[in-house]
Parts: structure tokens; sequence; C-alpha cells
């Protein structure tokens, strides 16, 4: 097998490991495979590779809880900020160099690992609303443009206000 091969297996495993874990969780697809694709390429083409799997698997959870979109409106803040972040995470993408990319990244992993396995996260700062919604937004916007994950931001905002 050539190389171009060898990447496009490793690149359908990542992602299949990562819908597997999304699937059992909720979370996971790019938590898992933008720092396994990252391994093989840039940064920035892990990010690019995961767009489409990524709007895919959150289109699915939103189609099968459609139930829950009257309550979208609570979120406005978090979504919009999170919209202004993630164009501001894409410019960072683009202009910082891959190894502090790939540090970045490592870091926002070693955040969400913490959190995890420790629970340590300040619950009233993700209940909030107002301006910690918009500060929770921003942030979670810039880091999954830059980095292609924001799960370290996002989940706990989830538990915090109940929505996991």
């Amino acid at each position: 097998m050539d190389e171009s091969s060898w990447l496009l297996a490793g690149v359908l495993l990542a992602i299949s490991v990562g819908a597997l874990l999304k699937g059992i969780t909720g979370l996971g697809l790019p938590l898992f495979a933008v720092p396994a694709i990252a391994t093989l390429r840039s940064v920035e083409e892990a990010v690019v590779l995961m767009i489409i799997p990524g709007i895919a698997s959150n289109l699915w959870v939103v189609l099968s809880r459609r139930a829950h979109l009257a309550s979208l409106r609570d979120h406005l803040p978090f979504l919009a900020s999170g919209f202004v972040g993630g164009i501001a995470g894409t410019l960072l993408l683009h202009s910082i160099p891959d190894r502090w990319l790939k540090f970045m990244l490592a870091s926002w992993l070693a955040v969400y690992l913490i959190q995890y396995f420790f629970s340590r996260r300040d619950p009233a700062l993700f209940r909030g609303r107002g301006r910690w919604a918009y500060l929770v937004g921003l942030v979670a916007g810039t880091t999954q443009g830059a980095t292609g994950i924001s799960a370290q931001v996002v989940a706990p905002y989830f538990h915090g206000r109940s929505l996991a």
C-alpha cells in the first residue's frame, strides 16, 4: 500500500472510532478523531477533514432530539458568541504555526481529561446566562475553530445547564 492509502485508512479508522465513542457517550467524534488525524497530518488538515463528519453527527443528534428545539431560544447567547468565536478560531487556525496548534490541541485535551476525571469545573459559570453564556460560547467557538474540539468547554456547559 502506498502512503496515501495508509493515510486514508488512518483517517477512516480515527473517524470510525470517534463516531463509535460519540454514539456511546454523546461526545467523542472530534475529541478522538482530530488529535488522531493531527498525528498523521497537520491540525489544520485534521480540522478540515472533520467538518463534514462533525456536521453530520451533530445534525443526527439534533434531528433525533427535535422535541428539545423549543428550548433553543434559551441558548442564543451561547450560540451567537460561539459563531463569532468560530470565525476567530478559524482565523487562528490559518495563521498559527502547526506546532503551536498541536500544543493548543494537547492542552485543551488535558483540560478536558482533568475535568472529566476530577470533576474540576465551576458549575455556576456554566449555568450562567447572559454575559457568562456569551463568554463560554466565545471560548467554545474559538477553540472549536482553532483546534477542532470544544468539548472541554461545551460538555461542562451542557452539564451545568442540565442538558446532558
